[in-house]
C-alpha cells in the first residue's frame, strides 16, 4: 500500500513539475513574441531617427522671423511670425489680430535634420497652418491659427513625437 502511495505522490510531483515548466515556457515565448511584434508595428508616418548630431541648444539665435504669414485686411487682418529660441527645436509664435498681440510656442520634433518651420494659408480667411518639414521634405501640419470676428483660435491639429536610439543601447 505504501508503495502505491509513494508512486502516486511521485507522479503528482512529476505532473506538477511538468505543468510548471510548460507554463514558464509559454510565458517566455509570449513575451518574446509581443516584443518582436511591437517592434515591427510602426505606422507608415513613423520616423526612426538614428542621427542625434543636431545640438539641442542654438549657438546663435536669429532675431528675424524664420517664417511669417500676413493677411492684411486693415485692422481685421491676421499676422503670424515664428521666431527661433535658444532651444533648437522650440520656436516662439507671435500673432497679431484685431489689435491683440498673442504669443504661443511651437515644438518641432528632432528628425535628425535642422528644423524648418513653414506657414501655409488655410482654406478660410484670416487663418493659417503652422507646420514644419520632416526629414523627407514633406510639410507636417501642426497648429491652425484662425481669427473669427474678434476672437482668435489656436488649435493643435496633430501631435508628433520622434524617438532617438543610439547604437548599443
Amino acid at each position: 500500500m505504501s508503495m502505491i502511495l509513494t508512486h502516486l505522490l511521485n507522479s503528482k510531483i512529476y505532473l506538477l513539475k511538468f505543468f510548471c515548466s510548460l507554463l514558464l515556457a509559454t510565458v517566455i515565448i509570449s513575451c518574446n513574441n509581443a516584443e518582436s511584434t511591437s517592434k515591427q508595428e510602426t505606422k507608415k508616418d513613423s520616423v526612426i531617427s538614428l542621427n542625434d548630431t543636431i545640438p539641442l541648444k542654438r549657438e546663435q539665435v536669429d532675431e528675424k522671423p524664420v517664417a511669417g504669414f500676413d493677411e492684411n485686411k486693415g485692422d481685421a487682418g491676421i499676422n503670424v511670425k515664428v521666431y527661433e529660441t535658444a532651444e533648437t527645436f522650440d520656436y516662439l509664435l507671435k500673432v497679431k489680430y484685431h489689435g491683440h498681440n498673442i504669443s504661443d510656442t511651437l515644438k518641432v520634433p528632432n528628425f535628425g535634420i535642422w528644423p524648418k518651420v513653414e506657414i501655409k494659408k488655410a482654406e478660410t480667411d484670416n487663418a493659417c497652418i503652422v507646420g514644419f518639414l520632416d526629414n523627407k521634405g514633406a510639410f507636417k501640419e501642426y497648429k491652425l491659427i484662425a481669427g473669427n470676428g474678434d476672437k482668435l483660435n489656436i488649435k493643435i491639429l496633430k501631435r508628433y513625437a520622434v524617438a532617438t536610439y543610439r547604437a548599443g543601447e
